[in-house]
């Protein structure tokens, strides 16, 4: 299908105005809420710089077991430092995979949050265990395929969906055994 010039300026139209909705709703919790936004809105490049950091990756992974934020994304969805990152992936507290580029860069799957940008209950848990016996992207791939043990749901869509952690938790412990085996 060839987007037509008018096609795609009715769908930036229609973006920009879901984005001005979100943002205003938004604006107005902030303000209810007592947050003083005045700062962020004084610099529109610098917000708009940091909105932009923060959307996923594109990446050939992505079919698979993405999208993904980089370290700039991760920084600005966030809103923590590179450090304050680095930290949490030592202490488990965040789920990443380093690639194979000269630079051995970070990329973090989206899916290990929830709407609150907190890790969705059972990740961390679940990846320790996996991470023993697995390389990142084993545990990655592993967590985004279908389970007959989890009723054919991945792992992520059982953790998502609020179901029960331990379910998950022995469906890996059972996996990693083969995999040690």
């Amino acid at each position: 299908m060839t987007i037509m010039s008018g096609d795609l300026d009715d769908r930036v139209a229609a973006l920009t105005r879901a984005f001005a909705v979100q943002l205003d709703e938004r604006l107005r919790r902030a303000r209810r809420s007592g947050v003083d936004l005045s700062s962020a809105l004084d610099d529109p490049e610098l917000l708009a710089q940091r909105m932009i950091a923060s959307l996923p990756l594109g990446d050939p992974f992505d079919a698979l077991i993405g999208p993904f934020y980089d370290m700039q994304g991760m920084v600005g969805f966030l809103g923590i430092t590179k450090n304050a990152i680095v930290k949490r992936l030592s202490t488990g507290r965040l789920i990443g995979c380093q690639l194979d580029n000269p630079s051995r860069s970070w990329v973090f799957p989206t899916w290990q949050f929830g709407d609150d940008h907190g890790l969705v209950d059972g990740m961390a848990e679940v990846w320790a265990i996996l991470t023993v016996d697995a390389d990142p992207w084993t545990a990655a791939t592993w967590m985004c395929s279908a389970n007959a043990g989890l009723d054919d749901l991945t792992p992520v869509d059982w953790l998502r969906s609020g179901r029960r952690i331990d379910d998950v938790i022995a469906a890996a412990r059972h996996t990693t055994a083969r995999w040690s085996a």
